[in-house]
């Protein structure tokens, strides 16, 4: 009796370890020059290459992607002077857009830039 749980634990042990080597495997990196990369098929890697080709062709104006290039447009804007009813738009849009570029601490800044403006001037 003994001799059957013996096998019947290792016949448990082996298949569990048959089970979770693949996904073990699966989750470890190569080094290669100091760099960790996971492994990618060719067709991964063409596929890659293909949409990071197509993200940098998109113009940033009419990508919604491209948060970054628009506020640094925004900010071009801004050193132009423009007058307070102008200064306003392009805070507010300036802010929304480093916002979704995930620099809060900057969307913060232009946000209080807006409030130091005055108000009375404006409309």
């Amino acid at each position: 009796m003994q001799k059957y749980y013996k096998r019947r634990f290792f016949a448990v042990i082996s298949a569990a370890a048959g089970l979770c080597l693949p996904f073990f495997l699966a989750g470890r990196t190569s080094e290669s020059q100091g760099e960790k990369t996971f492994y990618q098929s060719p067709g991964t890697k063409k596929m890659a290459a293909l949409l990071e080709k197509i993200y940098e062709e998109e113009d940033w104006k009419t990508d919604p992607n491209k948060d970054g290039e628009r506020a640094e447009y925004y900010m071009q804007m801004l050193q132009a002077g423009p007058d307070l009813r102008n200064e306003l738009k392009i805070r507010q849009a300036l802010a929304d857009r480093l916002l979704r570029a995930g620099d809060s601490a900057g969307a913060v800044e232009q946000l209080e830039g807006i409030r130091k403006l005055p108000s009375g001037e404006l409309f």
